[in-house]
């Protein structure tokens, strides 16, 4: 299985992805120290792949969520290479990569001991509709809609390794072992559990690279709605994983 593969790393580099280690368009830096030295440090229009930093395929319990994102590839902020080696996300990082059921946040990025990172300002904003609706809904605290969610939802992508930008879908998506995998996984055991009505799946970005259609349980955004990934109080990605929750609450 993939993820058994992901916990087996001795660099962060999926096997047979190696070959990014020799390309121009990557960067291995070390620290926040060496990324901060670097010409990229602050460059907006900075385009390579980080492979210093933590690769991302997965967040949140792949088996118990019932809502499933999938996303390009994972963001990069300044403050990542800071936060990225600190014992608090490193412990909750390679829990999540060894699925451990007994973590009260298994979505990390909504856990609060890791506020400071920028993955959970990212995804409290990203999910600050759906986590309102909870609250509201069950009358429940912040916090305690937070951790509700946390346990439903999970996020796939399509490619693991850090860029502030992405232009090179054309270039890599089809050579990579860790894209071709996931891949396999979401249409052999998330879609099937969509179409049993056990989950949403709701697909924000790079819709044809993952190759998936839309159908019932299955929101695949277009073009237009790909832009931002929303999910916001007027998206179908929204109206879709409130109406799922709502049966399961």
């Amino acid at each position: 299985m993939f993820m058994e593969k992901w916990l087996n790393l001795k660099t962060n580099l999926y096997p047979g992805d190696e070959f990014l280690e020799q390309e121009d368009y990557c960067v291995d830096f070390k620290s926040f120290n060496e990324y901060r030295d670097s010409d990229l440090f602050g460059d907006p229009y900075d385009k390579k792949l980080h492979l210093g930093l933590s690769p991302v395929p997965y967040i949140g319990n792949l088996k118990i969520s019932s809502v499933y994102l999938l996303l390009l590839n994972p963001g990069l902020n300044p403050g990542d290479y800071i936060q990225d080696k600190t014992p608090e996300f490193q412990e909750r990082y390679i829990n999540n990569l060894q699925q451990k059921a007994n973590e009260d946040f298994p979505f990390y990025h909504l856990n609060p001991i890791l506020c400071s990172h920028p993955g959970y300002n990212y995804w409290i904003k990203k999910l600050k509709d759906i986590i309102e609706k909870i609250k509201t809904t069950e009358n429940i605290s912040w916090l305690e809609a937070q951790k509700k969610l946390s346990n439903k939802i999970a996020v796939l992508e399509l490619i693991p390794y850090h860029s502030r930008n992405f232009g090179l879908r054309d270039k890599i998506i089809d050579k990579l072992a860790s894209t071709r995998d996931i891949k396999r996984f979401v249409k052999e055991k998330i879609v099937p559990k969509a179409r049993n009505n056990k989950c949403v799946i709701i697909v924000t970005r790079s819709s044809k690279r993952w190759d998936i259609k839309e159908e019932k349980n299955i929101i695949v955004y277009n073009n237009a709605e790909a832009r931002g990934g929303s999910l916001g109080k007027n998206t179908r990605g929204y109206k879709e994983i409130i109406n799922h929750l709502n049966c399961e609450f």
